[in-house]
């Protein structure tokens, strides 16, 4: 079948803070995190037609093993000068298309580690003593302490206050530092 190989960088939060969520609420069913699924694999890209051809990867693991994936896949793409995420081809909001770190793709990533510390709350012993789920207890550390730290970036980078005391949650920064939907916009 055909692929969206634009690399969105927004993608792969949905699982952990939206739909695995929702399945277990709704559910009870933790048995689906230790569920073993399989990647895709990109051949022949090119960059320039930004095409390439998908097959199946012989690369297996669990649900849970890609919830985690997926959040440090974002924790490693932060910008290195703001600590925002850099949103590559864009994020739900890319209509803007002119940034490169999104405020909101920085807050999808804080709700995805407040989620992964929940879930790991809330997993059952088969789940918790599973690879995965040792391995996701492993992170809750370091997950706690990054949301710390991305709540100073969003308020350094991201909150704007005018002169007369007006506040503006910022769209984000152009790959020139310019940022998009501030009070100052150029």
């Amino acid at each position: 079948g055909a692929y969206d190989l634009r690399y969105f960088m927004d993608s792969g939060l949905w699982l952990p803070t939206m739909l695995i969520p929702h399945y277990l609420k709704c559910t009870g069913d933790f048995g689906v995190l230790l569920e073993t699924v399989g990647y895709k694999l990109l051949k022949d890209w090119d960059p320039e037609k930004r095409g390439g051809r998908v097959e199946d990867s012989a690369k297996k693991s669990t649900v849970l093993d890609h919830l985690i994936e997926n959040v440090d896949h974002c924790v490693a793409n932060r910008d290195p000068r703001t600590g925002m995420v850099n949103i590559r081809d864009g994020d739900w909001n890319d209509a803007i298309g002119l940034i490169q770190n999104s405020s909101m793709a920085l807050e999808q990533l804080y709700m995805a580690l407040d989620r992964m510390v929940e879930l790991h709350s809330h997993l059952p012993a088969s789940v918790s003593g599973s690879r995965a789920g040792r391995r996701l207890a492993k992170k809750v550390p370091r997950y706690v302490k990054l949301m710390d730290e991305l709540h100073e970036v969003f308020m350094r980078h991201c909150v704007q206050v005018s002169s007369d005391g007006r506040i503006r949650i910022i769209h984000g920064y152009t790959r020139e530092g310019r940022t998009v939907g501030g009070f100052w916009d150029s």
